[in-house]
């Protein structure tokens, strides 16, 4: 089972290595996630999980508390 300190870790290690990692936010599956997401793409999570159909609403409500999930993009999303 993937804690959250994993997925922050692996979030993590997808920025140093610049590796694309599965972003998977809290009820992301009404807005089309799990998605692909580069960290070589030139703008943070957050701004790209907006920019991806995520409402800007939710992240504001949960502000420090909220979360998403990761994983390495070669894995498929049902793999997990």
């Amino acid at each position: 089972m993937t804690t959250p300190q994993d997925s922050v870790k692996q979030r993590l290690v997808a920025e140093k290595e610049k590796t694309p990692v599965y972003v998977d936010p809290p009820e992301g599956w009404k807005y089309g996630f799990p998605k692909i997401y580069d960290p070589t793409c030139g703008i943070t999570c957050r701004e790209w999980l907006i920019n991806n159909g995520y409402p800007a609403k939710i992240l504001e409500e949960l502000g420090d508390a909220f979360y998403c999930r990761f994983w390495k993009a070669d894995k498929e999303p049902n793999s997990v």
